[in-house]
């Protein structure tokens, strides 16, 4: 599913920083299951924050970042 059809379905405001509209293969929150295609979903915990984890996804192949922070 493309990205913007995916947050098209989301019940809360969102913001989409990109012009591109890439394809989603699978939707992760663990960079240890990041592969190309990913959205990786930053998630606050209480031991480790998602936002510190960003580049990483990336570097793995996320194509898209679901963030609460900039």
């Amino acid at each position: 599913m493309k990205l913007r059809e995916l947050a098209s379905k989301l019940p809360i405001p969102y913001k989409i920083n990109t012009e591109e509209n890439p394809e989603i293969k699978r939707i992760d929150q663990d960079t240890r299951e990041v592969k190309p295609g990913s959205l990786f979903i930053c998630i606050e915990g209480v031991h480790h924050d998602g936002h510190s984890f960003v580049q990483e996804a990336a570097k793995k192949g996320a194509v898209a970042i679901v963030a609460s922070k900039p």
